[in-house]
Order: structure tokens, then sequence, then C-alpha cells
């Protein structure tokens, strides 16, 4: 049952169905505590549900406790077979729940261990399910080496026919071409990686992906078509319950319409991120939101009393995948 339980849950997750993600892990770890058997995978699947609806605080009591868990009682060799490990899924996404909440330390170190442990057992899902991770989870300045590993991850997984980590790694290739100067190039990337996902019903980072794309569009001075992908990132993460990425979604809408002399509008959008950020504990975003707000105001400020107004910051813009996954 527990096993079923499983598939099911990767179904509803691969889907962007959290809520009924939710369900399905709940339902594994109250089967797992009346037997006695399965509690650390379903503490992670909690985890997993909680960090993709944007609960941090919650998804790290689930990863903390299954961490804790596969400490006492480690997981037997071969018994992961066509799923991934369960421990190695803990460490990497528990990476981007500490970036989220400002733990900057802690994430590297948890993603680090997560590769480790991966390449260790030698496991092509767990090592494909680390190094992608890796690739989406944010690491300030390393751009270079960063486009190196996401370039690695896409030969590792097609290599090994693993189609939907593939799709995620040569996502964030695009975005990271975008943000080297190759912006249409990295588009057609992305774009080619949305309907490959598509194709295999692969939904999950959906609204992460198109606010990336929105990013993109904006550096080619397509504000309209940039504000229609955000809005649809918007209604998605909403109608989905996958909010991981909304405050950060909130915020580049918000630049944007800063970027188009409709300050009001684009206060209210980073105010609006701001109370997002709070209510998820999204520390990092957080910060990031604050600052653009006060530096947009500032510029706004500057430019009614005729001052030189402040250089903008598209960069935010171009990041937005890798800062978003832990988001």
């Amino acid at each position: 049952q527990l096993d079923v339980l499983l598939g099911l849950f990767n179904v509803h997750y691969g889907r962007a169905e959290i809520e009924r993600s939710l369900e399905v892990a709940r339902a594994h770890l109250a089967l797992s505590e009346k037997h006695g058997s399965g509690e650390s995978r379903a503490h992670c699947l909690l985890g997993q549900s909680y960090s993709a609806m944007g609960a941090f605080a919650e998804a790290k009591q689930h990863f903390d406790k299954a961490l804790a868990m596969f400490a006492r009682y480690p997981e037997v060799a071969g018994t992961w077979g066509v799923m991934a490990s369960q421990h190695v899924v803990t460490l990497a996404l528990s990476a981007g729940v500490h970036f989220a909440l400002g733990e900057y330390e802690q994430a590297r170190a948890a993603m680090v261990e997560a590769v480790e442990r991966a390449h260790a057992i030698q496991h092509p899902l767990s090592i494909a399910l680390a190094i992608v991770t890796d690739t989406l989870t944010p690491n300030p300045g390393d751009l270079q080496g960063a486009s190196a590993r996401a370039e690695e991850a896409v030969r590792f997984c097609a290599r090994h026919g693993l189609k939907n980590f593939e799709v995620w790694a040569r996502f964030a290739q695009g975005a990271m071409m975008t943000r080297r100067g190759d912006v249409l190039g990295g588009m057609g990337v992305m774009q080619g990686a949305i309907a490959a996902a598509e194709a295999l019903g692969s939904r999950l980072f959906r609204p992460a992906q198109l606010a990336t794309l929105a990013g993109a569009h904006a550096k080619l001075g397509d504000c309209p078509r940039a504000l229609d992908l955000l809005e649809e990132a918007i209604d998605l993460a909403h109608r989905t319950g996958e909010k991981q990425a909304l405050a950060g979604i909130q915020r580049v809408r918000g630049e944007i319409l800063f970027s188009l002399g409709r300050d009001k509008d684009g206060e209210a959008a980073l105010r609006a991120a701001s109370h997002i950020a709070r209510t998820q504990c999204a520390i990092s975003e957080g910060r990031r939101i604050e600052a653009s707000l006060a530096r947009l105001l500032s510029a706004a400020a500057r430019s009614r009393t005729g001052a030189e107004p402040a250089p903008a910051n598209t960069g935010g813009w171009l990041g937005m995948f890798r800062s978003l996954l832990g988001i």
C-alpha cells in the first residue's frame, strides 16, 4: 500500500496537483505510523508538498524529521528500485527550503551532500534528481559554474533516458543562456523545454518557468507579452497550489510595471509580493522585494524631481528560474 501511495504521490506532484499530493502524503504518514514502516519517506513527501505550496517553515519541519530518521535508520542499499533515493530527495529539496528561509550555508551544504550521496550509491535516477536540483537551487555569483553543471545535467539525463529531468535541466540551461546575453537563443531553449514537458504531462515548476520567460521578453522590450505571461503564471499558481514562486513572480511583475512608468501599479504589486513573502516565511525573497521596492521608489522620486535616474536592475528578471525554486 505504501508503494502504491508513493506512485500516486509522484503522479499528482508531477502534474502540479499539489493539494492532492499533500493528501496522499498525509495518508502515507498515517499508514506508516500505523504499521511502523516508511515514516521517513512520508515526511519527505510532506516536505515536498509544503515546499511546492510555499509553506517553507512546515516543509523544513518535515525534511528535518525525515533526515533525523534516515540518520537512525539508513536506507537499505538497492531498495529504491525505479524511484529515487528518498534520502537524496530530502537533502536536495531541503536545499531550496533553506535558501527560501535565508539559510544560505545550510542550503549549499545540503545540496553538496545530496550530490555526493547520489554518486556514492551509483543510482542514475538519484544522481539525475540531485544534479538537476543543483542547477535549479540558487548559488549566487556562480553563473559560469552553474551553466557548466546544467550542461552536464542535460547530457547525463539524455544518456540515461530520464526525460522529465532532462527537460528541467534544458530549461535551466536556456535561462542561463539568457542571463549570459543570448536572449533569443535562451528563449528558444526554454520554450522547447516547456513544450517537451507538456508532452510528458509534466507541469511542475510551470509558474516559475513562465515568469523566467517573461523576464526574457522584458529584456527584449516586449513588456506587454511579459506581463501576459506573468498573469498566466500567477493564475496557474493559484489554480494548482504551486505557490513557492508566487512572491518572486509578483516582484518581477512590479519591476516591469515600474519600468513602464506605472509606478502605482508597480508599488502595489511589490507590496503584494512582500505580503506573500512574509506569509510564506520566504526571507530570501522578502529581502529582494524590499530592496527592489526601495530602489524603484527612490528612482521614481528622482524622476519626478528631474534627477538622474538610478540604473535599472534587470538581472532579477533573468535569474528568475534559479532564484524562484528555493523559493
